[in-house]
């Protein structure tokens, strides 16, 4: 939408004889009356007192960016349970896996469209522009040792998303319609180490964190 701003100046009309005055495409009217005694110079006196005056004004048109940045995340809860079991370690304040058991299950969640999995990642480009989004997992070691996350996604023609760096380049919106991208976080690993004490913290342990990373390609 284009926006208009007005500026504002003042001019002064200096009339030199009695006659009607019209401001620009307005309908204000002035008249002036002038009146002499001796040699001293016409004095006018005007109706309305204002009338020699006018403003004037401009209007501007501003231009609209070329590019307009909009990306929507959506996220699933990023909950998973461990299918093996775990111990507490003994003479140690910690637990860790009982076995050698390396899946990981994401847990279900309701989404607006119904039932979906928990580790679902959608990015949702509306930008002028193709945008770069770039997926990163961060292990807290301080929490979970052992266990690390990747992600995946559709390698369909131009979906355009690079395993090594888990990257997409998502291509500009056409009209009001946003370019989607889907990808899902798998966790893997023995828990080695899970610092925590006691048997009821178990649940909704922290074991990392999902960082997206934005930006406009130049090329």
């Amino acid at each position: 939408m284009k926006k208009l701003i007005a500026l504002s100046l003042t001019m002064t009309l200096i009339i030199i004889n009695s006659m009607t005055v019209f401001a620009a495409d307005k309908a204000k009217e002035a008249t002036a009356t002038g009146s002499k005694l001796g040699t001293a110079p016409v004095e006018w006196s005007y109706n309305p007192a204002d009338g020699n005056k006018q403003n004037v004004t401009v209007d501007f048109v501003v231009e609209e960016p070329e590019e307009t940045y909009l990306v929507t995340i959506t996220w699933g809860a990023m909950k998973f349970k461990y299918d093996g079991a775990v111990k507490k370690v003994e003479n140690q304040n910690y637990y860790a896996a009982s076995g050698n058991v390396n899946t990981w299950t994401p847990l279900s969640i309701e989404g607006d469209d119904g039932e979906v999995l928990s580790n679902t990642i959608i990015v949702t480009n509306q930008s002028t522009v193709k945008v770069n989004a770039t997926l990163a997992y961060i292990s807290d070691s301080g929490k979970i040792e052992g266990v690390g996350g990747t992600f995946t996604s559709k390698q369909d023609a131009g979906y355009s998303f690079n395993v090594s760096t888990s990257q997409w380049t998502i291509p500009a919106a056409e009209e009001s319609e946003g370019v989607e991208r889907i990808a899902t976080l798998s966790l893997s690993g023995v828990p080695s180490k899970i610092n925590v004490s006691e048997e009821e913290k178990l649940n909704d342990v922290l074991a990392g964190e999902v960082t997206i990373s934005l930006e406009v390609p130049t090329t």
